[in-house]
């Protein structure tokens, strides 16, 4: 390896694996399954803020945003707007 190309106190070496070979690394257990859950509980719980409280302002805002475009192009387009 070229010294100059490594900075830092991290290498990373890319190897093809199985799903052999990651199931005699990766070793279940019960601690890693709780904090799995935690954390998919939080994200259901953030998903269903977001569902309640903000998507309905960002699809309102994504109209307003959309009508006034639409009325803009209406207006460029319109009859009266004609370079003769």
């Amino acid at each position: 390896m070229n010294p100059q190309w490594v900075e830092g106190d991290w290498l990373v070496r890319f190897e093809p694996r199985s799903l052999a070979d990651v199931e005699a690394i990766v070793q279940p257990s019960l601690d890693d399954e709780r904090r799995f859950a935690t954390v998919k509980r939080l994200s259901d719980i953030n998903l269903g803020f977001y569902r309640t409280l903000l998507q309905p302002l960002v699809r309102a805002q994504a109209r307003l945003v959309a009508a006034v475009s639409a009325q803009s192009n209406a207006d460029v387009m319109a009859p009266s707007n004609a370079v003769l």
